[in-house]
């Protein structure tokens, strides 16, 4: 169960006391499961997805950062 999305606001900071990274693209995506067996399920669902598999999963690791 997805509980939120964030992804990278593009529109200029406004205010110059909050530091903000530019030039960066994030997304953010937050979910809730009932138990151990449907998160596997979910993880398995995910990685067959041809787009998660091929683009967003691949773009994790080649990052460094450990995949979800």
């Amino acid at each position: 169960m997805p509980l939120a999305a964030y992804a990278t606001e593009t529109a200029p900071n406004t205010f110059p006391r909050l530091p903000v990274r530019t030039g960066e693209n994030v997304a953010v995506v937050l979910t809730s499961h009932p138990d151990e067996k449907a998160h596997l399920r979910h993880l398995t669902a995910l990685r067959s997805h041809p787009v998660a598999r091929d683009e967003v999963l691949l773009g994790i690791e080649r990052e460094g950062t450990p995949a979800p």
